[in-house]
């Protein structure tokens, strides 16, 4: 879910890559893309850096994004979850 919603925002951004967003938070590709498919869990610190850059500069939206890629990971997780119990 996590890698949907970042793949929905993209567009919407200055960034044309996802690559690209890793590269201005401060992370490795790798890492992103793990983030992505659901591999690793993210950071809450990474979660906000992930918004502000999405963000287009209205406070309403940062918040919103950042709603929205929290909830995205929580039901990231508990699918995660799910699997591990079967």
């Amino acid at each position: 879910m996590f890698g949907s919603v970042i793949e929905g925002l993209l567009p919407q951004s200055k960034y044309k890559y996802k690559a690209e967003l890793a590269k201005d938070i401060g992370i490795p590709k790798s890492t992103f893309s793990n983030w992505i498919h659901g591999r690793h869990s993210v950071e809450y610190n990474a979660v906000l850096a992930i918004a502000q850059r999405l963000n287009t500069g209205k406070s309403r939206q940062y918040r919103e994004l950042v709603f929205l890629l929290v909830d995205a990971l929580a039901m990231d997780e508990a699918t995660r979850q799910e699997r591990s119990k079967k």
